[in-house]
């Protein structure tokens, strides 16, 4: 998924919509039904978690939502500690 599909995700033009695509080998459609259990993978850079936590926060104090549907993915809290 990400980089491994072709979309418009993998156009350097739309990296300010999607933020930056990032191959995940844990979530390669070869093998995602044998990692996405494993809670403590990798998961993503510092980098790119930050970068996650300022657009997360710039849409919120813009928009101003009633309500938040808050989905990381195959992310968890140990994850985003590490921002």
């Amino acid at each position: 998924m990400g980089k491994t599909i072709d979309s418009d995700v993998n156009d350097e033009k739309y990296q300010d919509f999607y933020g930056p695509a990032v191959h995940c080998p844990e979530f390669d459609g070869n093998t995602l039904h044998k990692t996405t259990a494993n809670t403590y993978s990798i998961g993503a850079s510092k980098e790119w978690l930050e970068d996650w936590l300022v657009r997360t926060c710039e849409l919120i104090d813009k928009y101003q939502p009633a309500d938040l549907l808050f989905l990381i993915g195959g992310y968890t809290i140990t994850h985003l500690n590490r921002i």
